[in-house]
């Protein structure tokens, strides 16, 4: 993964300060605002304390991450509390004059800090939204998910949301699925067969079976009290996109497609054009010899990976590679049995077939500076897929100094007087440009 440089500042806690030690949690139970702060630069942060027999939760939102929500244990020690979250690790101190947690959070790895302050004030009132929890049966599993519904009568337009390789819970967007509902549209947050709430074996899960349960995902919530059977849609991010064309597909086109750098190519291409994307992000010089034969080592690699044939090929390759200037960024495995190996081989797949097929309205977002799913080789290989299909409404925007997370990196920025500063935050615009599309390709209930 590309290193984020972050440049900080360190600020000196308050003398004032009272001791926390001893103290009931709840002491500290409430809403808080406040932000990071890096010379004149301001990070907006919201945080709720929640006070639990003998412990505390932090429950933390920051605007510039756009539906982005941690819920995390406070730790105490001595006369601080610790939030380990975002950029590292926050170390606060309740300072009684100011009636504030003021101290600083610090990247432990680099030692990088930001001041960092939360003030008690009024919880602003939240428009009510409802919540549904089901379980859905799905061939040998039964998915657990929460469906996040309007406050009004229905029915409503409904999206369900597809996990990237590493998240697998309906505690991924559960502020995108409010803020949608806020708006009138319904959104479905469920646990991964394996995972959470759900039950099946995620070890054994192939891709097919993934598939088949957001299938079954759709056809359930066709038959919930307040759901529109006519308006659902699929949203997904990283190889969420992979699963999302081939459910499109089968239950015929969904209402709407939202892809977050989804794939357009199969599994195994994408995994070459990581290594391609990789070296020429890494700022150093490959000839284009290099290039061919990082391509050809990972092509090796991944043959074995598709079809369990030619280990002996990868050994012997590996000891090319191991001595070659781009053995960083390639896969140079020591067994054949390795997590990587074995999701390429449960997972394997390639999408361009049913996106051909979609004519449902489509909107992808790919970050400029991803090497996860590049949207130079993604971008026209989507288009050519949809245009074929004779899709005539999809919208493909590339966020500039956007990476996979559609997160821009912290860094200098030209002001109106000089320079400036910027958090990581995401990229400006994605959230507004997001809800306006959505809403402008669904029909709401009448408030």
């Amino acid at each position: 993964m590309k290193k984020i440089l972050i440049i900080a500042i360190s600020m000196g806690l308050a003398t004032s300060a009272v001791s926390l030690k001893g103290q009931d949690p709840s002491a500290l139970a409430g809403y808080w605002e406040g932000g990071l702060i890096r010379g004149d630069s301001l990070q907006i942060m919201k945080a709720e304390f929640v006070a639990g027999p003998g412990s505390l939760v932090c429950r933390a939102t920051v605007p510039d991450w756009e539906f982005s929500e941690w819920t995390i244990p406070v730790l105490r020690e001595g006369e601080q509390i610790l939030l380990r979250f975002l950029y590292g690790e926050g170390r606060l101190t309740y300072v009684p004059g100011l009636h504030a947690l003021k101290g600083t959070m610090r990247n432990p790895r680099t030692g990088e800090e930001f001041a960092m302050q939360l003030n008690r004030c009024l919880k602003p009132a939240e428009k009510d939204i409802l919540h549904r929890e089901l379980s859905i049966p799905s061939g040998t599993a039964t998915l657990s998910g929460t469906l996040y519904l309007p406050a009004r009568p229905g029915p409503h337009p409904c999206w369900i949301y597809f996990h990237g390789r590493d998240e697998g819970t309906r505690f991924f967007r559960p502020l995108l699925a409010a803020e949608t509902a806020k708006r009138g549209v319904a959104g479905f947050l469920f646990d991964r067969r394996g995972e959470g709430r759900s039950t099946g074996d995620k070890k054994a899960a192939v891709f097919r079976d993934l598939v088949e349960d957001g299938v079954n995902i759709v056809r359930f919530l066709k038959t919930q009290p307040g759901i529109d059977p006519a308006q659902i849609g699929l949203i997904g991010w990283s190889s969420g996109g992979w699963i999302i064309p081939e459910v499109a597909v089968r239950i015929g086109n969904p209402a709407f497609i939202v892809t977050f750098a989804g794939p357009a190519a199969s599994v195994w291409e994408q995994q070459l054009q990581v290594v391609k994307a990789r070296m020429k992000d890494s700022g150093k010089s490959f000839t284009d010899r290099d290039f061919e034969n990082a391509r050809k080592h990972e092509d090796l690699y991944q043959a074995f990976s598709h079809t369990g044939r030619g280990w002996e090929d990868v050994l012997k390759s590996n000891e090319t590679a191991n001595a070659a200037p781009w053995k960083d960024y390639v896969d140079i495995p020591s067994s054949p049995d390795n997590p990587d190996t074995d999701w390429i081989r449960r997972f394997q797949t390639d999408p361009t077939p049913s996106l051909k097929k979609i004519k449902a309205p489509f909107l992808a977002f790919y970050g400029e500076s991803d090497w996860g799913v590049p949207d130079e080789d993604n971008v026209p290989l989507l288009e050519v897929c949809l245009t074929e299909a004779g899709n005539k409404d999809y919208r493909v925007i590339v966020l500039p100094r956007a990476d996979h997370w559609l997160l821009i990196p912290a860094g200098p920025a030209e002001t109106g007087g000089g320079s400036g500063f910027v958090f990581r935050r995401t990229a400006p615009g994605f959230g507004q440009i997001l809800m306006d599309w959505i809403l402008n390709r669904v029909k709401t209930a009448e408030k």
